[in-house]
């Protein structure tokens, strides 16, 4: 005797008893998941071929219909079809239900056709297979109309030809190949439409019915061949029409003419680009050109008012109460009141023209703000430069006041020569500092006096006397070449001091002032015996200006600027701990006649 059978299954069974249950409620969102929704249309399409075919029965016509309205209702793309079905859906079934089993036939057919067509035709497509989905249907519904719904309307000689019904039944063959394809995973997200696509293939669909059905009443033969007469003919107009919209060149009349209607939309927008950048425009200030842009968008007669909100204050134009199209950008608001509600491809328009003023505006405004930041600067340079120019003059001040105030009565003489020396340079160099606080715009052409290379030596030693500072005086000094004394001056001045602030700190460090002729080009150095300068700041040392214990590096700055304004070179050659040397290298200049011995 055999006993009870036991079953044992790996794994846990997915099955419960309300699985059937769940399965009926979740139904919409597996017939509408979006990578169904050709199999979907290809079903609801063949419905429809069965509701063509069956025409003439009004019970089994309206029932297809019917069928095929619901699934068409599941694909359409207005609403979220993977939503379940709701009220306004089967309120729509119930209405197309009692339209078509009331007004059944080839006209109500034939309609519905046409906006199958133009809803298909304008919808857009995620990929090449979605393409190929659309092509199918829209041929399908493109030979329905040809075939079936254009003979069956109008009556025509050959309406029950065998070819004719042959090939609509041929005809079902598309939308069994769309029931095969499936559609790629973005074909939701492909939420745009077409519309003038969608009115160009229906357009061109309805020409040739109409065609084909005046050609088959005028020549009195069969809407078969009448068929066959006019397709070769359209094709050849659309493929003539395609060849001159899109040739090799893309300026051509057509496109030029068919591009200006859609930018114009009725308004004069080459008049309104010419006053927003015309010669009118070119020098107003960003509150002057907003006022220029609101005055030029006011002259439009269709807008009643404009308005505008900026940094500064809010400007208003006309008449703000009506219907506004708005643009909010970081800095300004407009607003256009347009005399009636704009519609869609009109509010595309404003915005088009609100953004270019606003892109304009902005232009004018950073441009503002970068002269503004310019003068600044310009005027904390020019000041930097003077102050530091000041307190060299009040350094050499000290060392002439020290120097004399230790020197010993017996040596009065000396201490005499030496203040009558030093002060008629002192006091030229203060004048210049004066004449650059009156007029800072020459602030930068200072330092271009030529003086005779030997002199500037010998005053420059003459300065530091009494110094902790060893010059040394390579051999080829000639007095007939000549430097700008001032740029000289206050580049070996800057040098000097920084040194000497390492010299005060630590009374080792020595001081080393070096120059030398090479050929037709100085070569002056300051080395100093102090630590090196730490490489993060070495690095940018010409740069701009660096904080420290001793300043912002201003000094260097202006001296490295000066010098290259007269085309000399000021830089770090050497770096290292007890050896820093600063090098000023560049040509020397012919002294003039007037000014020294000749050569």
């Amino acid at each position: 005797m055999v006993g009870p059978i036991r079953i044992v299954a790996r794994g846990s069974f997915p099955y419960s008893a309300n699985m059937p249950a769940r399965l009926l409620q979740n139904w919409p969102y597996r017939v509408t998941h979006p990578a169904q929704r050709h199999r979907l249309l290809g079903a609801a399409l063949l419905l429809l071929h069965g509701a063509v075919l069956t025409v003439e029965r009004d019970l089994l016509q309206a029932s297809l219909m019917l069928t095929h309205v619901a699934l068409f209702l599941l694909w359409q793309p207005f609403f979220d079809s993977r939503r379940p079905p709701g009220r306004l859906l089967a309120l729509a079934t119930v209405l197309a239900a009692v339209g078509l089993i009331v007004w059944g036939g080839w006209v109500v057919v034939g309609l519905w056709m046409i906006v199958l067509l133009s809803l298909i035709a304008g919808e857009g497509t995620a990929s090449h297979r979605d393409a190929i989905a659309q092509g199918l249907a829209v041929g399908y519904l493109f030979l329905g109309l040809l075939i079936a719904v254009a003979p069956g309307l109008f009556d025509v000689a050959g309406a029950d030809a065998p070819i004719l019904h042959s090939l609509l039944l041929a005809a079902g063959v598309l939308p069994l190949a769309m029931i095969a394809l499936q559609a790629s995973p973005a074909a939701a997200g492909a939420a745009r439409f077409d519309h003038l696509r969608s009115a160009g293939v229906t357009l061109v669909t309805l020409l040739l019915l109409a065609s084909a059905v005046l050609a088959s009443f005028q020549t009195d033969t069969h809407y078969a061949l009448a068929l066959l007469y006019t397709l070769p003919a359209a094709a050849l107009l659309l493929l003539v029409l395609g060849w001159i919209g899109q040739r090799a060149s893309t300026h051509s009349l057509v496109q030029l003419l068919w591009n200006r209607y859609l930018l114009n939309l009725g308004t004069p927008f080459e008049q309104y680009l010419l006053r927003l950048t015309g010669p009118g425009a070119q020098e107003l200030r960003p509150g002057a050109y907003l006022d220029h842009v609101l005055s030029a968008l006011d002259e439009l007669d269709w807008i009643a008012g404009v308005e505008a909100h900026a940094p500064n204050g809010g400007r208003r134009r006309g008449n703000c109460d009506l219907y506004p199209t708005r643009l909010i950008g970081d800095q300004l608001a407009l607003t256009v009141y347009t005399r009636y509600p704009p519609s869609p491809a009109l509010r595309v328009h404003i915005q088009l023209l609100l953004r270019l003023a606003h892109q304009l505006w902005d232009a004018r405004r950073r441009e503002a703000e970068l002269q503004s930041q310019a003068r600044i600067r310009a005027v904390h340079e020019t000041g930097a430069r003077l102050t530091h120019d000041t307190k060299n003059l009040l350094q050499s001040l000290e060392s002439l006041t020290a120097a004399v105030s230790e020197t010993p009565p017996e040596r009065a003489h000396e201490a005499l020569q030496l203040v009558q020396r030093q002060l008629p340079p002192i006091q030229e160099r203060l004048q210049a500092t004066l004449d650059k606080l009156r007029e800072p715009d020459e602030a930068g052409d200072d330092g271009g006096d030529l003086v005779a290379l030997d002199e500037w030596w010998a005053m420059l030693q003459a300065r530091y006397v009494g110094d902790p500072i060893e010059f040394d005086t390579a051999i080829g000094i000639r007095a007939d070449r000549a430097v700008p004394g001032g740029a000289f001056d206050t580049v070996i001045e800057n040098l000097l001091e920084n040194a000497r602030r390492k010299q005060a700190a630590d009374d080792s460090v020595e001081i080393h002032a070096r120059l030398a002729r090479e050929g037709e080009a100085v070569r002056l150095e300051v080395i100093d015996g102090g630590e090196a300068i730490p490489p993060e700041k070495a690095n940018h040392l010409f740069d701009g200006t660096l904080s420290g214990a001793h300043g912002l590096g201003v000094g260097l700055l202006q001296a490295a600027r000066m010098a290259a304004h007269h085309g000399y070179r000021l830089e770090l050659t050497e770096n290292r701990p007890g050896h820093v040397r600063f090098t000023l290298t560049g040509a020397l200049r012919a002294l003039p006649a007037e000014s020294g011995d000749s050569p």
